[in-house]
C-alpha cells in the first residue's frame, strides 16, 4: 500500500499485480471470444508499459528497463489512461485498488 501511494504521489500510476494480470487475462479472453474490450485498443508497447507500471515499476524505471525516453513513457501513460477511459492517475488508482479488492 505504501508503495502505491508513492506511486501516486510522484506523479506515476499504480496498478496492483492482481489487476495488471486480470487486465491480461481479459484481453486474452476478449480475442478468444471476439468481443471487444478497452484492453484490446492498446499497443502492445502500451500494454507492456502497463504491466511494467501494474508490477510497481515506477514511471522512471521503466524507460531503463525498456531502452526508451521518460517522455515516451508519460506519452504511452496518457495513451494507456485515454484509451481505458481513465481520467487520471488517480482513477486509475482507484479502479485497481476496486478490482484488486474485488
Amino acid at each position: 500500500m505504501l508503495r502505491a501511494v508513492r506511486q501516486v504521489l510522484e506523479g506515476n500510476l499504480f496498478v496492483s499485480p492482481r489487476f495488471a494480470e486480470k487486465l491480461i487475462f481479459k484481453a486474452v479472453s476478449a480475442s478468444e471470444t471476439n468481443a471487444a474490450s478497452p484492453v484490446d485498443s492498446l499497443s502492445d508497447r502500451e500494454l507492456e508499459v502497463l504491466t511494467m507500471l501494474g508490477k510497481g515499476h515506477s514511471t522512471k524505471s521503466v524507460p531503463h528497463n525498456l531502452n526508451l525516453s521518460i517522455k515516451t513513457i508519460e506519452t504511452q501513460r496518457a495513451h494507456i489512461k485515454e484509451k481505458l477511459g481513465l481520467s487520471d492517475s488517480n482513477e486509475m488508482t482507484r479502479k485497481t485498488n476496486a478490482a484488486a479488492e474485488g
